[in-house]
């Protein structure tokens, strides 16, 4: 306005343009975010999507992910964040017995200078698949059995595990229907395998137990593992001659010490219960004793004159 009278006046706009400083922190749409994987996901598989925003404009707004500085170097390993997206994929399958869940810290920053940064945590939880078969190990290795072992005599110990969880860790055992053996549970997943009947050496003198191990999981998996079991023998056979008598005719007037007849025996036991002595019982002929006319080699039953008839 001037000073003339009358007084004349002019206007002029005048636009304030503020610029942006870098003055606000970026913002996660959730400072905690949970999900669940299965172990058997491929590489490169997509896990979840973290996002956060700034409100600051250009430079100063644009927000880079990445891991946090102190993340552990198995994270590191299986797990890669996209700068841009936020989106974080798996770098190789993990495995739900080697690490059950993982904690990730991912960091926001935007470009602007000082930068600004914000976190956020990921828990993954793995979940299990049944990718374990059973394992069945031999605690107590199983010795020779004696054939008259009375029924529930332990044979061996065993114990039975599977690294899965849930169902997928359940296991149960079978053992053949024909088998002379039940598997008895003790504790916690351990097993006495005993008798279950009479056992017989000359029938079997050996059995290979085959015992099925089977988990409950979708589809199941099972292993086998096959426990040789000797049955050593016991003295429970009597010697059996080759005819239950024998009529033998003799030329009066023999040569003393000629073999007269042999005779034979078995026995079905093993080892020292089979070997076969032969003797002649005490009795008399004419009140004569009858080893007076004969004698028999005790090692292979052969019978010999003692003097001329």
């Amino acid at each position: 306005m001037d000073g003339g009278n009358p007084a004349k006046s002019g206007t002029s706009k005048i636009t304030v343009n503020v610029l942006d400083v870098n003055d606000n922190v970026p913002l996660f749409e959730n400072t905690f975010y949970k999900v669940a994987v299965q172990e058997n996901s491929s590489n490169g598989s997509f896990v979840i999507q973290t996002k956060a925003t700034d409100i600051d404009e250009g430079p100063n707004g644009e927000i880079e992910y990445s891991l946090g500085k102190h993340t552990p170097p198995t994270v590191l390993s299986l797990f890669h964040i996209d700068a841009v997206t936020g989106d974080i994929y798996l770098k190789k399958e993990l495995d739900h017995e080697t690490q059950a869940s993982y904690r990730i810290d991912v960091s926001a920053k935007d470009k602007g200078f000082p930068k600004m940064e914000a976190h956020c945590s990921v828990q993954v939880d793995v979940l299990d698949v049944n990718d374990n078969p059973p394992d069945i190990v031999l605690t107590l290795i199983p010795t020779a059995l004696p054939e008259d072992s009375r029924s529930g005599t332990v044979v061996a110990l065993l114990s039975v595990r599977d690294l899965d969880s849930g169902d997928n860790g359940k296991v149960t055992l079978k053992l053949p229907k024909s088998s002379p053996f039940n598997l008895k549970p003790s504790f916690s997943n351990n097993y006495a395998l005993v008798t279950s009947g009479a056992l017989d050496r000359e029938s079997f003198s050996e059995y290979n137990i085959e015992i099925t191990a089977t988990d409950s999981g979708s589809p199941p998996l099972s292993s086998k593992k096959i426990i040789p079991v000797s049955i050593s023998d016991v003295n429970d056979n009597a010697p059996i001659f080759t005819q239950p008598s024998y009529n033998v005719y003799l030329k009066e007037n023999g040569v003393p010490g000629s073999i007269l007849y042999s005779v034979s025996a078995s026995d079905l036991d093993f080892g020292e219960n089979a070997k076969v002595s032969y003797s002649i019982l005490v009795s008399k002929v004419q009140d004569v004793s009858v080893s007076s006319y004969v004698y028999i080699n005790s090692d292979n039953g052969s019978i010999y004159s003692m003097h001329s008839n």
